[in-house]
């Protein structure tokens, strides 16, 4: 099974010097990375997971979490659908 977890890579900003939150699958020793539309102007602003240091920390956080919940909807559906599907 995959694990999903929120991240950003602090050694690779943007060109506008941003850093885009990712979201990470992981799959055995795989790693894949699913990029959303939210960036932080600054690496400091990235702590355990969470976005801290904002004024609209909190409802980042919160909108952040549901997508990566929209995330893990996803790749469950495609594990069923893909075990449900007959060998033809």
């Amino acid at each position: 099974m995959a694990t999903l977890s929120l991240t950003i890579l602090s050694a690779k900003p943007t060109k506008a010097g941003k850093f885009p939150i990712l979201i990470r699958v992981s799959v055995k020793n795989d790693k894949e990375y699913i990029k959303t539309e939210y960036q932080l102007d600054d690496a400091c602003q990235w702590y355990n997971g969470k976005v801290v240091a904002r004024n609209d920390a909190t409802m980042m956080n919160k909108q952040l979490i549901y997508e990566l919940k929209n995330t893990k909807n996803v790749c469950s559906i495609l594990t069923t659908t893909i075990v449900i599907l007959p060998n033809n």
